[in-house]
């Protein structure tokens, strides 16, 4: 998915996925608002998309990860990007300094000693009324979706960041209408024994409001089929591209 400079992709095995798109008036059960883009900074217009973009997952339980880019950034115009999955978070961000991709295909937790490996698998519905207004209640991102918060960011010298607790795990989603889309949604798989850090910041938001939305939503293949789209069985396509390994070198914390 591109709005302007700036791209998302889901990536399972290198590959990135088949998108699709429908117009936002026929996109049904979106968890998340409108992508969108500052495309005046001064007046600070929002150029928001007018579709829904999907992904299709062939089968849950594959691993995932999560490409990113934007073309604004660079040494004199560096950026910061969240990555949130089904409206979770590891409070980390990324480094944008160049038009070069990034990755990220894991959470870490706050003592940076474990990682929580992205993977796709079948939703867990729950009859519990308050679970759905827990989940209607993310203030960024959305169940069934990857989204992506750029800010406009300036270097500041590397300081030392407390992180505080928290837990990522597959969201159980309650028996709702708003709800009865989500099939799919994100589980976190656990993998220990790496070496406590110390997390560290070297960047700071110039403001709280993001330079950019993008929000790529992920549904089974054959959800989107009954929508019309003619899904082939395997992707084709390889794209081979410069890529930093997000979760392999220590993250940077704010």
């Amino acid at each position: 998915m591109r709005l302007e400079e700036f791209s998302i992709e889901i990536l399972v095995n290198g590959q990135p996925l088949d998108e699709y798109s429908l117009p936002i008036e026929n996109s049904s059960s979106v968890t998340t608002g409108r992508s969108y883009v500052i495309s005046n900074e001064y007046t600070k217009e929002k150029k928001y998309s007018n579709h829904t973009t999907y992904v299709a997952v062939h089968e849950p339980g594959s691993r995932f990860v999560v490409r990113y880019s934007s073309n604004r950034s660079s040494l004199w115009n560096p950026m910061m990007a969240y990555v949130y999955v089904d409206g979770e978070y590891d409070y980390t961000y990324r480094e944008i300094l160049s038009s070069s991709f990034r990755e990220k295909d894991c959470f870490w937790n706050n003592s940076l000693d474990k990682k929580y490996y992205f993977k796709f698998a079948v939703t867990e519905m729950s009859d519990t009324s308050s679970l759905n207004q827990l989940t209607e209640q993310k203030s960024c991102g959305g169940l069934g979706a990857i989204s992506i918060y750029f800010y406009k960011a300036r270097i500041i010298p590397q300081k030392n960041v407390v992180i505080p607790p928290f837990s990522v795990n597959q969201a159980q989603v309650s028996e709702s209408k708003t709800n009865v889309d989500i099939k799919m949604t994100t589980a976190f798989e656990e993998e220990g024994g790496y070496v406590n850090r110390q997390p560290i910041s070297t960047m700071e938001k110039q403001s709280d409001d993001p330079i950019a939305v993008l929000h790529l939503h992920y549904r089974p293949v054959d959800w989107l089929r009954a929508r019309g789209f003619d899904i082939p069985h395997e992707s084709e396509n390889v794209t081979k591209c410069k890529v930093i390994r997000e979760c392999a070198i220590q993250p940077v914390i704010i």
